[in-house]
């Protein structure tokens, strides 16, 4: 599913693609409990289709763009966590996504990611480095970890594999924005470094752990690391030089199997991703939004540059509960090592799409990333120059 509204389908396991057209605009997550029956959602909106996506239906509304994840744990039984800065929710329901209520309401900070292990074990975590449980359904929540004072760090995803296993993610807002992962064997009431406190330069994308020893990592800085050994040591997959640009998302089928998208390609790996293949291209971006409704960094262009590109990026109409209108904006490049080589934009930013220009005269040619802080937002990107 695209930021535009478009639900891209394969059934051929990625040589071609189907473009269903949708009316709902962004969309931020989808779940299918059958490759019929699924439900996707917006910002505010909550679709389901019976026909395998061809058709979509709004089944629930919250009225505002603070969706962030959803999941089902059965054909009946689904959950949404809404964002807000200052109050977060779930949202459950019981019936297929007929009705939905409230089953989570605190004033802890933005609720992004939710995951379960089976119906009795629902795990939820915040950016405020809480971690949540509930084991009857979602009746009741516990805090089970929580560290709201480690002033410039947060979490963003966590994956359990069993009752008593599990990772989560967390990064760190320093000069770069690292991400590291830590582990748990308690079931979640106590955290540790893992692997040793490894750093992932420009912090973490996505992860996926079949097992607390096995993984794959895909960072910010266009890289894929796996580990067997619990993180003992790591290997690169891939790094800049070979990925088009930094995975968004895994998809795995099993060890070797698995797919994952960037900015606009489809990628697929039939080897762990010691190698990739490229099968698709997403058409339907479109960069002419009038009216943001989201953070956005796009591609610089042109890419590869010499001496000169363009940097486009977009700053929303706030979240509910996020305060003024305006935030402070940085946009700074930075080389292959790390070191920042210009800061193009650090002023407050109104609502709107804007437009930098880059010049790399005087600087070598090679590999260097862009990133985007505004608020709670920060996304890294990777451009070439190349003389």
């Amino acid at each position: 599913v695209t930021n535009y509204g478009n639900v891209w389908k394969s059934t051929d396991g990625c040589g071609n693609w189907e473009v269903i057209n949708t009316s709902f605009g962004i969309m931020r997550g989808v779940y299918f409990t059958s490759p019929l029956t699924g439900w996707i959602i917006t910002g505010s909106e909550v679709l389901n289709t019976e026909d395998g996506g061809v058709n979509w239906t709004s089944v629930f509304n919250v009225g505002s763009e603070l969706l962030a994840d959803i999941i089902f744990v059965n054909d009946s039984t689904g959950f949404v966590c809404w964002r807000n800065q200052g109050n977060s929710k779930i949202f459950r329901t019981t019936d297929s996504g007929n009705n939905w209520s409230t089953v989570f309401d605190s004033s802890s900070n933005a609720l992004l990611k939710i995951g379960f292990i089976n119906e009795n074990l629902i795990w939820a975590v915040n950016y405020n480095r809480a971690v949540y449980t509930t084991t009857d359904l979602g009746d009741s929540w516990q805090t089970i970890y929580w560290q709201p004072n480690w002033v410039g760090f947060y979490s963003f995803d966590v994956q359990m594999l069993n009752e008593m296993n599990g990772i989560i993610v967390q990064g760190e807002d320093n000069i770069v924005l690292d991400g590291y992962l830590e582990f748990t064997s308690d079931g979640g009431n106590s955290w540790n470094q893992y692997g040793n406190g490894k750093r992932f330069t420009f912090g973490i994308s996505d992860i996926y752990f079949p097992s607390i020893d096995k993984g794959w990592v895909s960072t910010n800085n266009t890289e894929i690391f796996y580990t067997s050994d619990m993180g003992v040591s790591w290997d690169t997959l891939q790094n800049y030089n070979s990925l088009p640009n930094s995975i968004d998302k895994f998809s795995f089928i099993d060890d070797q199997k698995a797919w994952a998208i960037t900015y606009n390609e489809i990628l697929k790996t039939d080897d762990g991703w010691n190698t990739f293949s490229i099968c698709g291209i997403i058409t339907d971006v479109n960069d002419t939004e009038t009216e943001p409704v989201d953070y956005k960094l796009f591609q610089n262009y042109p890419n590869p540059f010499n001496p000169t590109t363009k940097i486009k990026f977009q700053i929303p109409s706030p979240y509910q509960g996020e305060g003024q209108r305006v935030r402070l904006t940085t946009l700074k490049v930075f080389d292959i090592l790390g070191n920042e080589v210009a800061t193009l934009v650090d002023e407050v930013k109104d609502a709107g799409t804007y437009e930098v220009e880059f010049n790399a005269t005087g600087l070598p040619s090679g590999v260097y990333f862009y990133r985007l802080k505004a608020g709670s937002f920060s996304k890294t990107r990777k451009m070439v120059l190349l003389r």
